[in-house]
C-alpha cells in the first residue's frame, strides 16, 4: 500500500467531512482515528496531546502544517489555551515531499517533553 488516500476513500471522505487523525509508529503514518468535521479532529488531537504529556512540563512544541499558516497559529493558540506551552512555539511547514501525501490543510503537532530531554543530553542524542 502506497500510504495515500484512494480516490473512492477520499470522495467519501470529503461528503462527509471525515479527518483522519494519524500518527507515527515506526517512521510510518497510521490513522489513529476518524473524526467528523475539522473543528472537532483539531479538538481530539488537542485531547490526545494533552493525554500524551500526562502533565510532563514541555521543552519544546511545534506545530507543523501544509499550507495553512493561518490555521496553523489559530492550532498553536488552541493547544496552549489547553495545556502549559514554553515560551516559544515553533511554526513549521511540512516540505513538499511530505505534503504530497495529505494535501494541503495539515496540521500536526509535536512535542518534547523536560524528561525526554533530559534523557537525550545524558545518552548524546538529540530530538527535533
Amino acid at each position: 500500500m502506497s500510504g495515500r488516500v484512494g480516490h473512492v476513500a477520499a470522495g467519501f471522505g470529503n461528503l462527509l467531512d471525515v479527518k483522519p487523525i494519524v500518527t507515527l509508529v515506526d517512521g510510518k503514518l497510521q490513522v489513529l482515528e476518524r473524526v467528523r468535521s475539522r473543528k472537532r479532529s483539531l479538538a481530539r488531537v488537542v485531547e490526545l496531546a494533552t493525554e500524551a504529556l500526562a502533565g510532563r512540563p514541555l521543552e519544546r512544541l511545534a506545530v507543523q502544517h501544509v499550507a495553512c499558516p493561518d490555521q496553523a497559529m489559530a492550532f498553536k493558540e488552541q493547544l496552549c489555551a489547553a495545556i502549559p506551552c514554553p515560551g516559544e512555539v515553533l511554526i513549521a511547514e511540512f516540505t513538499p515531499g511530505l505534503s504530497v501525501h495529505t494535501g494541503a490543510g495539515l496540521l500536526g503537532v509535536v512535542a518534547t517533553t523536560v524528561a525526554s530531554a533530559e534523557m537525550a543530553a545524558v545518552s548524546g542524542r538529540t530530538f527535533g
